[in-house]
């Protein structure tokens, strides 16, 4: 059998538990041998990111819970230091690659899935990493419990508690329940999110 090697792309600024929670998901869940964790190089929408190697380093602390089931790559904010325009198509191409004799299935949220059809080559990533891996959300349209395994969390609103003007202990100890202790460690290290 082939073996099952799931993509988890996204900023991960700063990757939190419902990061994963959803990694957790793919592998438990979804029966997937390896996922391959890639922070961004740059945002799709031109926010502000932390260092990539920030966040590259909190993303290994929050999933190295998984062992070596997670593999934490640095390819997408390597392409982008060195100019390089990259879309998600380029990064399964690239595992691809790596992974000749794998199957490689995307990991996405029902949020980004809405607008997938809008991707560059949208059609070639179906082909390239179906099936998708589909994060359920824990809210529907209508603001309803879904009962999904993945917590709502969001790393725009630990950026925002971070970015008040109060005691830093005060802020860690707002957002000690969305993100890994590494990750404090490291916002707290490096003065990040400020």
């Amino acid at each position: 059998m082939r073996k099952q090697i799931g993509l988890f792309g996204g900023s991960f600024n700063p990757p939190h538990l419902g990061h994963a929670m959803a990694v957790a998901y793919a592998l438990l869940v979804e029966g997937l041998d390896k996922v391959i964790v890639m922070p961004s190089g740059r945002h799709p929408f031109n926010k502000q990111l932390e260092d990539d190697v920030d966040r590259y380093y909190m993303c290994l602390r929050t999933f190295d819970i998984f062992g070596d089931k997670v593999e934490v790559s640095l390819w997408e904010a390597n392409q982008a230091i060195e100019g390089k325009v990259n879309y998600t198509v380029d990064t399964l191409s690239y595992i691809k690659r790596q992974y000749p004799d794998a199957d490689i299935r995307l990991i996405i949220g029902e949020d980004v899935l809405a607008e997938f059809e809008s991707w560059e080559r949208h059609d070639d990533v179906a082909e390239m990493a179906s099936p998708f891996i589909v994060l359920p959300r824990d809210k529907d349209e209508d603001g309803e419990d879904r009962n999904s395994p993945i917590p709502n969390i969001s790393s725009t609103q630990i950026r925002k508690v971070l970015s008040l003007d109060l005691d830093i202990e005060l802020k860690i100890t707002m957002i000690k329940r969305m993100v890994s202790a590494g990750v404090i460690e490291i916002i707290r290290s490096r003065n990040l999110y400020r």
